[in-house]
C-alpha cells in the first residue's frame, strides 16, 4: 500500500511577477476596509520589509481592526502595518499551540517525547484524514489538535501548519479554527497565514480574511492574496476596484476561469442561481458565492474539498436541496458532529410516513424522516419497529452513521422481550457507541430467548465476535472457542470472506483465537497477491511502539491503517491494533475494532 497523497483542501493559486506586482501597488493605494470605502483603491499595500529581530513600538490595536489610512501629508509607502503586527515569539512555541490533555479533547504535551521532528514531520503532512470509521477519526483529530512541543529544535510553524491544514482536509473547521485563534501576529505571507485567511473566509468571518490581505501583502508574488483583496473589495461595494484588480490579474495571465467568472457577475450584478462551474471551489470562491447568494456549483459532491462540504452543510443556501447529501458527507468526513447531522436531519426532513419511506426509499430524506419520526414518537413498539427497519436499511460503512446519529434514539429503546426484534440491531449500535450497559441487557435477553427459538440463537452467535472484542466484563462476553466460531461461521452470511479479518481484529486486542480456528483458513491458494504499506513503516511502527514513544506510535499505525480499517490487510490490522495497545490506548483499539467489524458487515 502506498501512502495516500496529501491533497491541499484548498487550492494554491499560481504565481505571479514582481513586475505585475509592483504595477498592481502602483495603481492601488489604500488599504481595503470591509464597510466604508473612501479614496483610491489598493489590492497590495505597499510596505518596508521588517527585519528579522527588529524591534515594534507602539501598541498594537486588537485583531481584527481596519487599518486607518496615513497621517495627511505622510507616505502609504513607509507607513507600518496598523493590523497584524510582528512580534518576537520563538518557534517551538507556535508549533506547540493547540489543546492539551484529556480535558481539551488532546493528549498530553508529552505526545512528541523521544520522537525524531524530521520523522513527524516527513509523515504528518501525508497522514490520511479520510475516514468512515469514526473512532479512528476522533484518534486523527486528537493526533492534530494536541499542543505538544517536538523535541530537537524549531521548526519554524512547519509543524503547526501541518496538523491545521490536515483538520482542514478532513473538514474540521471548528478545531483548526481553535488552533488558529491561538497564533500571535504573522511576519508576512506564509502557510499559516494562508490558512488562518482561507479559514476566515470559510467561516464567513470578512474582517479577519480582509485585514490579514490588508497587513499581510504578498512578498512572494503569488496571487492568493490578490483573490481574497478582490473579495474584500466586493464585500465592501466597491465594484469598480474589484474590476480593475480582475484586469489586472489577467493581464498578469492568472489562470482561474472560475473565480474570475464568479468574481466578475458579483462585480456587474449579474449573480443569480448556482454558481459558475468550478473543478473544486476555493475558500474565495465559497466566499463570493455567499456574497452573492448563490448555491455551491452542481458538481459531483465528492470534487468538494471537505471544508467546503462543513461549511455548506451548515448554510442552506449554498447547499439548497443537497443539504442533506451534504450533510452526511460532512459527518463521515469529520466536520460535523453526530449533533449537528441530527440537527440537520430534524430541520430539513420532508413530511411523510417514516417508516415506508425507511423501506422503500432509502436515502438521506429517508434517513431524516427517520430521525425526527424517531424522535416524535411515543410508543416503545412504534419507536422499535422504526429503528429496527433503520438498522436492515443501512448497509457497511451507513451502519456506522446511524448508530452514531441514532445512538439516543437506540438508547431509549427499553430492554424488553415485546422489543426482541429490535435487539439485535440496537446491540450493534449501542456497541458502536461505546453503551456496554444497555448492550449487556440486549445480549442477556437475547440468550435468554434464544434458548427458546433456535433464530434468536442464530442472532446471539452472530454477535458472539463483537462482544468479545468489547471486552464486556461480568461474563457477559461468550468465549470465541472453536464452537463459537463455528455458530457464527454458520449464522454470518459471507463468513469466509470476513473470518481473516475478524482472527487479525481479536489477535490484534490480545484476544485468543484457538489454533484450529486459523487452521480452517489454510485453503489453497495460500500465497495472495496484496497491497500492504512499505517496509519502513512497518519498522517505524514497531520501533515506536517497542519504544513506548506514543504520538510516533499513533502517527505510524494512523498512516498504515490509510483511513479504511475494514479494507486493510489482516497483517495490517494486527500489527496496527497491538501497536496502540502498548502506548495505553487499549480502549481506543478496541472501539476502531468494533466499529471495523461492523463496517465489514457483522
Amino acid at each position: 500500500m502506498a501512502v495516500l497523497a496529501r491533497r491541499p483542501c484548498l487550492r494554491a493559486p499560481p504565481r505571479l511577477s514582481l513586475a505585475v506586482l509592483c504595477g498592481v501597488a502602483l495603481a492601488l493605494f489604500e488599504p481595503i476596509s470591509v464597510g466604508a470605502q473612501n479614496g483610491p483603491i489598493q489590492l497590495f499595500p505597499k510596505r518596508e520589509p521588517v527585519q528579522p529581530g527588529a524591534p515594534q513600538t507602539g501598541p498594537r490595536p486588537p485583531s481584527g481592526t481596519p487599518a486607518p489610512a496615513p497621517p495627511s501629508g505622510g507616505s502609504a509607502t513607509t507607513a507600518a502595518p496598523q493590523g497584524f503586527q510582528v512580534e518576537g515569539l520563538a518557534p517551538p512555541e507556535i508549533d506547540s499551540i493547540g489543546l492539551s490533555g484529556p480535558a481539551e479533547g488532546g493528549f498530553e504535551r508529552t505526545l512528541w517525547a523521544g520522537s525524531d521532528p524530521q520523522l513527524v514531520l516527513a509523515l504528518l503532512p501525508e497522514l490520511p484524514v479520510t475516514s468512515a470509521n469514526p473512532p479512528l477519526r476522533e484518534l486523527i483529530r486528537r493526533l492534530l489538535a494536541t499542543g505538544a512541543p517536538l523535541d530537537g529544535g524549531p521548526t519554524g510553524g512547519r509543524m503547526l501548519g501541518a496538523r491545521v491544514e490536515r483538520l482542514l482536509a478532513m473538514g474540521d473547521l471548528d478545531t483548526a479554527k481553535r488552533l488558529l485563534d491561538q497564533l500571535p501576529p504573522e511576519r508576512g505571507d506564509s502557510q499559516l497565514a494562508r490558512l488562518a485567511a482561507q479559514a476566515a473566509l470559510l467561516e464567513g468571518d470578512d474582517p479577519g480574511a480582509c485585514q490579514r490581505a490588508n497587513d499581510l501583502a504578498p512578498t512572494g508574488g503569488t496571487a492568493f492574496w490578490a483573490e481574497i483583496a478582490i473579495y474584500c473589495r466586493l464585500a465592501a461595494g466597491d465594484e469598480e476596484g474589484a474590476r480593475l484588480g480582475l484586469d489586472l490579474l489577467r493581464e498578469a495571465g492568472h489562470a482561474d476561469p472560475g473565480f474570475f467568472r464568479l468574481a466578475g457577475a458579483v462585480a456587474n450584478h449579474q449573480a443569480d442561481g448556482a454558481g459558475p462551474a468550478m473543478r473544486s471551489p476555493a475558500a474565495v470562491d465559497v466566499a463570493l458565492l455567499r456574497l452573492a447568494g448563490q448555491s455551491l456549483p452542481a458538481t459531483s459532491l465528492g470534487n468538494l474539498p471537505p471544508a467546503v462540504l462543513t461549511v455548506a452543510a451548515r448554510e442552506p443556501k449554498l447547499a439548497r436541496d443537497r443539504q442533506l447529501e451534504i450533510a452526511e458527507r460532512a459527518f463521515e468526513g469529520g466536520g460535523l458532529a453526530a449533533s449537528d447531522l441530527g440537527a440537520i436531519y430534524g430541520e430539513r426532513a420532508p413530511a411523510g410516513d417514516a417508516l415506508t419511506s425507511v423501506r422503500t426509499a432509502w436515502g438521506p430524506q429517508a434517513r431524516a424522516m427517520a430521525y425526527r419520526a424517531a424522535g416524535e414518537q411515543r410508543s416503545p413498539q412504534d419507536l422499535a419497529a422504526l429503528m429496527a427497519a433503520t438498522w436492515q436499511a443501512a448497509r457497511g460503512d451507513e451502519r456506522l452513521m446511524i448508530a452514531e446519529v441514532f445512538a439516543t434514539r437506540f438508547g431509549d429503546l427499553p430492554v424488553d422481550r415485546s422489543l426482541l426484534a429490535a435487539g439485535p440491531g440496537a446491540a450493534r449500535a449501542l456497541l458502536t457507541t461505546d453503551r456496554p450497559a444497555p448492550a449487556a441487557g440486549w445480549l442477556a435477553l437475547l440468550k435468554d430467548e434464544g434458548s427458546r427459538d433456535s433464530r434468536v440463537q442464530r442472532e446471539v452467535a452472530a454477535l458472539a465476535p463483537l462482544y468479545a472484542i468489547t471486552g464486556i466484563g461480568g461474563g457477559a462476553a461468550p468465549e470465541l472457542d472453536e464452537a463459537a466460531v463455528a455458530a457464527w461461521r454458520a449464522a454470518t452470511p459471507g463468513a469466509d470472506a470476513k473470518a481473516e479479518r475478524l482472527f487479525a481484529l481479536l489477535d490484534g486486542l490480545g484476544l485468543p483465537v484457538p489454533g484450529p480456528v486459523w487452521w480452517h483458513e489454510l485453503r489453497p491458494p495460500l500465497q495472495q497477491d496484496a497491497s500492504v504499506p512499505v517496509a519502513a513503516l512497518w519498522a517505524g511502527l514497531e520501533r515506536a511502539a517497542a519504544a513506548r514513544r506514543l504520538g510516533e506510535t499513533v502517527l505510524f499505525a494512523l498512516t498504515m491503517l490509510n483511513g479504511a480499517p475494514a479494507a486493510a490487510e489482516p497483517e495490517v490490522l494486527t500489527a496496527c491494533l497491538r501497536g496502540l495497545r502498548s502506548v495505553g490506548l487499549d480502549h481506543e483499539a478496541r472501539q476502531i475494532a468494533v466499529a471495523t467489524a461492523l463496517a465489514m458487515g457483522l
